[in-house]
């Protein structure tokens, strides 16, 4: 019941502050809200896609207080998949550490999640008219 009225607070923050809901804004929530709210060696586990010809795995949200333990990659196409992230809660969340992950240079490669849709639907529809132009033929 705790953890679902400090999920309920973040996202009325959210909300409240009218901010969009795009990809890494939601991934920071995500990793904040563990970060604060798990016990130490407490595990956050979430799915996180990807455009496969663009990711490094310098793309994966990070938080000072949680360490990667698992990153599996399951195809989706010939261009997306998906990663299911494992982070394991390893040290005792303070409010310093709440900004400190914007503040460094691996914050930054992961904001290209923001076209993840468009980069997907752009396959997609490349995908349908080649299918269209070989019906035709």
């Amino acid at each position: 019941m705790a953890l679902s009225c400090t999920l309920n607070r973040y996202l009325l923050l959210m909300a409240q502050e009218h901010l969009e809901f795009r990809l890494p804004e939601i991934k920071s929530l995500l990793l904040l809200f563990g970060a604060e709210t798990l016990v130490l060696g407490g595990r956050l586990v979430y799915w996180l896609p990807v455009y496969t010809p663009e990711y490094t795995e310098e793309m994966v949200p990070w938080h000072p207080c949680l360490e990667l333990v698992s990153n599996c990659e399951q195809k989706l196409s010939s261009h997306t998949s998906r990663r299911l992230i494992t982070m394991e809660k390893v040290k005792k969340f303070e409010n310093r550490d709440q900004y400190s992950h914007l503040l460094s240079d691996h914050f930054l490669p992961y904001q290209g999640h923001n076209s993840f849709r468009e980069k997907y639907f752009s396959g997609v529809t490349k995908r349908i008219a080649k299918e269209e132009k070989s019906t035709q033929e």
